[in-house]
């Protein structure tokens, strides 16, 4: 990532003596290609359109879907996934199968890499419509459907349709995983909530970079980018938006001096459990490297507009590296580099996994510094990422483990 180091970011020495062997890649990345095969005709698919946002709300997303799938009798299609966020159909990249144990997550359903799907079933997109590419022998029928009203309402539909597709892709209005989220119910937040269990090699990975870390460290999670702050993006980018953005005067200092409020809590909270190290994940760390690593990508277009505010925001980020503190987004990345988790480097899903390694990070740390009260001005309270980590958390034995949610010190 292009933001300076955290002091004390490179001291450490990876020991890595007890991975496992990297996680192995199914057909279709680079230069493999999965056999074309033959489909059965009465196996019957579905299959999830692009979403803008970043994985944590998505998994509601793909809640529904899997659900979908159960009430229609179908096979769940990976989705893709690059740059930590959800993919339309495409050969030659990771699919969320290569991260997560999917596989018969709820009550049997059936998931298949979307690689192997695009060998069975040759999707193509003409004149913004999905259908099979007979060009290359393809033979199906494809249904898109806009996914409204609860899963038992869209199976209804679907069940309506004749003949049935072999293929159903929803494709909801807009491009937001927050929809699935609004209104959900019991089953399909449980179901969101265990979507995230990393593969075991993944597992494995955390692991070895937390044994870099030690035993008594102190991981300290900024999410920065409040809806004020995102209002303001908006509002200098030119967009109309229903909220005030931040007063042009405070443009100028905000991240400075939400930045010395973080130090100031850290300091306290050092005081009381004496942690070895202090360990930094903050998308403040934004830019790519020269490996192509990404930090915090999401509203990288609009920084333009905002000049005050990006000047303030690299002054904060070199207050932070003047702190005896590790760079944790730095550090994670150049291991991704130099510890390629999928025995290659490739930027293509890099980014993607080094946010789901931080977050298996922080969930395990032994002192934890989140924000959830207190610090709203600053940080992004309701943040889906910071409490999918807390509920991870909650399954780390208590021990000598501390977890701080607020700005104004207290445990």
């Amino acid at each position: 990532m292009a933001s300076q180091p955290a002091r004390g970011g490179h001291e450490l020495r990876p020991s890595w003596h007890t991975q496992a062997s990297a996680c192995t890649l199914d057909c279709g990345i680079d230069d493999s290609v999965c056999p074309r095969g033959y489909r059965d005709p009465r196996e019957r698919y579905l299959v999830v359109r692009y979403r803008s946002e970043q994985l944590s709300p998505c998994r509601w997303y793909l809640a529904y879907a899997m659900i979908v799938a159960k009430l229609t009798n179908r096979t769940l299609v990976a989705p893709g996934v690059k740059a930590g966020k959800l993919i339309d159909p495409t050969p030659n990249q990771l699919d969320l199968m290569d991260v997560f144990e999917l596989q018969h997550k709820y009550k049997g359903v059936p998931v298949l890499p979307m690689r192997r799907f695009l060998a069975l079933v040759p999707l193509v997109m003409r004149n913004l419509t999905w259908s099979c590419n007979k060009s290359v022998g393809g033979r199906c029928t494809v249904q898109e459907v806009v996914p409204t009203g609860t899963e038992a309402l869209l199976a209804d539909r679907v069940a309506k349709l004749y003949p049935q597709p072999d293929v159903l892709v929803l494709h909801p209005t807009g491009e937001l995983c927050t929809n699935f989220l609004s209104g959900s119910h019991k089953t399909r937040n449980d179901l969101a909530n265990s979507l995230g269990d990393a593969r075991p090699c993944i597992k494995q990975y955390v692991v070895n970079i937390s044994a870099e870390f030690g035993g008594n460290v102190l991981a300290v999670h900024w999410r920065s980018m409040t809806h004020a702050l995102m209002t303001t993006l908006f509002h200098n980018f030119g967009w109309a938006t229903k909220n005030p953005p931040i007063p042009e005067a405070k443009q100028t200092s905000h991240h400075q001096t939400c930045a010395k409020q973080l130090v100031a809590t850290v300091g306290n909270i050092r005081r009381t459990v004496r942690p070895t190290r202090v360990v930094l994940f903050s998308d403040v760390h934004t830019g790519c490297n020269k490996d192509g690593l990404c930090g915090y990508t999401e509203f990288d277009g609009m920084w333009r507009k905002s000049p005050s505010l990006r000047a303030d925001r690299d002054k904060a980020v070199a207050m932070l590296a003047e702190q005896d503190w590790v760079n944790g987004d730095e550090l994670v990345g150049l291991r991704l580099v130099q510890h390629p988790i999928f025995g290659i480097h490739s930027s293509r899903w890099s980014t993607t996994i080094l946010g789901i390694i931080i977050q298996k990070l922080i969930s395990s740390a032994r002192h934890l510094s989140v924000c959830q009260t207190h610090c709203g001005a600053c940080a992004r309270a309701n943040s889906l990422f910071v409490k999918q980590v807390l509920r991870m958390r909650s399954s780390v034995p208590k021990g000598n483990h501390s977890t701080w949610l607020s700005w104004r010190h207290e445990p």
